[in-house]
């Protein structure tokens, strides 16, 4: 009887120190192993997400500094200048953006913190599709599903003189970044 009380006790206390340690196989163990990897670097008009520039105000500029300088790499840039405090200002097919993927993905725009003061409502971007249809508000929390190879023109609109700050130009700061995310996966990766 004591031979059963004493295996009982110990099985009792493995099962309780494998409770307390947890059955992770490689927790906390360190696996080497050479393997190879490829990263190309692609400017933003021919990366997975494809910007392109289809106005006078987006173009494509060099990319300098970092680890992807020098490598002929290019990025999005937008400029919109001489915009009037006492008017609104509408420009569509600004740029483009397609999905180059194999995958369906989901398109924001963040435009965030608030750029004018807390007007937030002063920029609104909208994605136009490009099959036709009412344009997506991105600017404000939408977004857009884009197929593989589909593509949405971006619109921006300035409301200054019927926004919420009523054309004062007093405390109006200029946006510097937009982040552009397109959520989804890549068949091919």
């Amino acid at each position: 009887m004591e031979r059963r009380r004493f295996l009982l006790g110990v099985g009792s206390l493995a099962a309780a120190g494998t409770a307390a340690m947890g059955t992770g196989a490689f927790e906390g163990a360190y696996i080497n192993g050479d393997r190879s990897m490829t990263v190309d670097l692609e400017s933003d008009s021919g990366a997975y997400l494809s910007l392109i520039p289809t106005s006078p105000y987006a173009s494509e500029e060099p990319v300098s500094g970092g680890w992807e300088g020098g490598q002929g790499v290019s990025q999005l840039a937008v400029t919109f200048d001489r915009l009037n405090p006492n008017m609104d200002s509408r420009f569509d097919d600004v740029f483009r953006v397609q999905n180059t993927t194999g995958a369906p993905v989901t398109l924001t725009i963040d435009d965030s913190p608030d750029w004018n003061g807390g007007y937030e409502d002063t920029l609104q971007i909208f994605a136009q599709p490009s099959g036709g249809g009412s344009p997506t508000r991105l600017d404000d929390g939408g977004s857009v599903e884009l197929g593989p190879g589909e593509y949405v023109e971006i619109n921006f609109v300035f409301l200054f003189a019927t926004g919420p700050n009523d054309g004062n130009p007093n405390g109006f700061t200029k946006p510097d970044t937009l982040t552009i995310t397109a959520d989804g996966t890549d068949s091919n990766a």
